[in-house]
């Protein structure tokens, strides 16, 4: 996949599809009112490669849609 981003870009892309922050536990947890997505507590860290999978699935979005928004193709 070849694709890093950090915690903090990950919920501002999460936030730019409709998901706001519901609560932080040890987690930031992301929601649209039906789905809930955990992110990292650590806004700086890069996520890897499978966690950030596992959260574009969870939050029903693509790994394409993605990287349009982070301008790449």
């Amino acid at each position: 996949m070849g694709l890093t981003i950090s915690a903090k870009d990950m919920m501002r892309y999460l936030e730019a599809r409709g998901f706001y922050l519901a609560r932080t536990t040890g987690h930031h947890i992301m929601t649209d009112g039906i789905r809930k997505v955990p992110v990292s507590k650590h806004p700086t860290e890069e996520l890897k490669p499978g966690t950030i999978r596992g959260i574009i699935k969870s939050a029903g979005l693509t790994i394409e849609d993605l990287k349009e928004w982070m301008g790449r193709e």
